[in-house]
């Protein structure tokens, strides 16, 4: 869930900060705060964390760990 951003003035802007923070996640988003710290790659949504990368010009997908298998010599 994004935080509700809006034109309101600074008093109900921290009463819904305070109600954001301190809401229970649901179960997908505890799962994807999980799967965050795990990797090392940002939190957020698909389209924020390419958007990350592009601007950083980093490579922030998940990859298997360590180094690909050896694939074996194909026979002509």
């Amino acid at each position: 869930m994004a935080f509700p951003s809006g034109d309101a003035d600074a008093k109900t802007r921290q009463r819904k900060w305070l109600g954001y923070v301190h809401r229970r996640p649901d179960k997908a988003e505890t799962l994807a705060i999980a799967r965050s710290i795990e990797s090392g790659l940002p939190y957020g949504s698909k389209n924020w964390i390419a958007a990350l990368g592009r601007k950083l010009n980093l490579d922030l997908t998940i990859r298997p760990r360590g180094r690909p298998k050896k694939q074996p010599p194909q026979s002509q």
